[in-house]
């Protein structure tokens, strides 16, 4: 075991379809239910998991009940695992969106139509066009609306005029590991190819151009591979620059590609149909640390393959073709150190020690070696965890909640529901009664947790 890593389950392209016609049984029941036990065993491998990212097509035609179903499947995924079930970060494939939404919408269809067939270079002229008008941004959400039903409680929610959503989990250095959501169903309808240039996608580069800091370093997930996008030079580019580790899903075959400075892993399908020709399930174990010799840092991600076996019946490691049952990338990092406030913190500490204040900034970086910084063993995202339990109530006892502890503004009115808890959030933050909305929400759950509130203190 090697306790400085940060461990992702991947998976993609799950497809959970409504059971017709009083049906009690599900002929994919058996290969997510071997694929749940296999967790449960190889998560043992590992100090812990982080969480799980799923690269799209959750559902099968993104309709309400198949996500019912997924969000079941997942709380259990993660149980197996031995994370908490909020730790699950998503983002939407073709298969999520609601095709009959768009059917039923000519000027949808003429968005969709339009973008597909304009320059390349216009695309972003376009996009922009469309963002300024309020109807036509809300549009492009309408097809997914129970997804980001779904997806509201991880916080991976698709809003109208956001392209992507960030999160920062830290690395065993200090230094942050940046998860950024894209959506590559922005235009799919059901003529989605990747043939011809008007049924190819759209990402656009606001998705993908990540902003450099240092001591931080990205990870995206996004559902289609660039090849299937118009744009995709553009996004080969920006990601080749910029982004470290790369997953996609989509192609139902499992693949792992690395460059200079980047690894893209395509996850294969978690649940393909069983008509394909050469069908096989997979999924990832991701584990991603920072190697520090000498001052010089390196990114090291290992993957480990889990494939179905036909023989087996099961799921098994994946031969890499060298008797290897993993795979090994490790890139260069910048030179990165933590500031004093950092390692004050990550040593428990209230402040600096006098003599190490008076050093000169190249003897600070000299003293805070990477290496001297242990990282906090984190079990729990506080405002992860309360966004989840909130959006996992009614909506009747969620507005309840809102109401009594004073979070509801008239200016809320028509704003989504996906929305919502951000502004809640930031209102009790702001009256100091964070607290307050914890164990509120916390008292309409049944299985009330154990778990000491994390915001007593603020």
């Amino acid at each position: 075991m090697r306790p400085e890593e940060t461990v992702f389950i991947h998976l993609s392209d799950i497809h959970f379809k409504k059971l017709l016609n009083g049906r009690i049984t599900d002929v994919d029941d058996d290969v997510r239910n071997e694929l749940l036990r296999d967790v449960e065993q190889h998560s043992k491998n590992f100090t812990s998991v982080s969480g799980i990212l799923v690269t799209g097509d959750i559902a099968f035609s993104g309709q309400p009940d198949q996500y019912q179903r997924a969000e079941q499947w997942l709380v259990d995924l993660c149980a197996r695992a031995g994370c908490p079930p909020e730790m699950v970060w998503t983002v939407p494939g073709n298969h999520d969106i609601d095709r009959e939404v768009i059917r039923k919408s000519t000027s949808i269809e003429d968005r969709y139509s339009n973008l597909r067939r304009v320059d390349t270079d216009k695309i972003e002229d376009e996009i922009e066009r469309y963002w300024k008008d309020e109807e036509a941004r809300g549009s492009f959400i309408k097809p997914l609306k129970a997804y980001n039903d779904f997806a509201t409680r991880f916080e991976c929610q698709i809003n109208p005029g956001d392209f992507y959503w960030e999160d920062d989990v830290q690395l065993n250095d200090g230094s942050i590991l940046r998860l950024r959501g894209l959506n590559s169903a922005l235009v799919s309808n059901g003529s989605d190819n990747d043939k011809s240039d008007i049924t190819k996608l759209i990402l656009s580069k606001k998705q993908i151009i990540c902003k450099t800091e240092s001591g931080v370093i990205y990870l995206t997930l996004c559902h289609h591979p660039p090849d299937w996008c118009r744009d995709q030079d553009e996004i080969n580019d920006w990601l080749d620059k910029r982004v470290s580790v790369q997953l996609f899903g989509h192609k139902h075959r499992q693949r792992v590609e690395s460059a200079d400075r980047r690894v893209r892993i395509t996850s294969g399908a978690a649940n393909p149909d069983m008509r394909e020709p050469n069908w096989k399930p997979c999924y990832n174990f991701i584990a991603i640390s920072v190697k520090n010799d000498d001052g010089k840092r390196q990114l090291l991600v290992n993957i480990q393959p889990r494939i179905w076996s036909d023989e087996h019946k099961r799921f098994v490691s994946e031969d890499q073709g060298d008797g290897q049952a993993f795979r090994d990338c490790l890139f260069r990092l910048e030179p990165w150190f933590p500031s004093l406030e950092q390692v004050s913190e990550n040593l428990g500490e209230l402040e600096p020690p006098a003599e190490q204040s008076a050093l000169t900034g190249s003897e600070q970086s000299a003293d805070l070696s990477p290496s001297s910084v242990e990282k906090e063993e984190s079990v729990m995202n506080p405002r992860r965890r309360l966004a989840y339990r909130f959006y996992t109530l009614p909506y009747n006892v969620r507005l309840r909640v809102a109401q009594e502890l004073e979070l509801v503004l008239d200016e809320d009115q028509d704003v989504p529901d996906a929305q919502l808890f951000e502004r809640y959030f930031k209102r009790a933050q702001e009256q100091q009664a964070l607290a307050q909305f914890w164990e509120s929400v916390e008292k309409e759950h049944p299985d009330q947790s154990n778990i000491e509130n994390p915001f007593s203190d603020e």
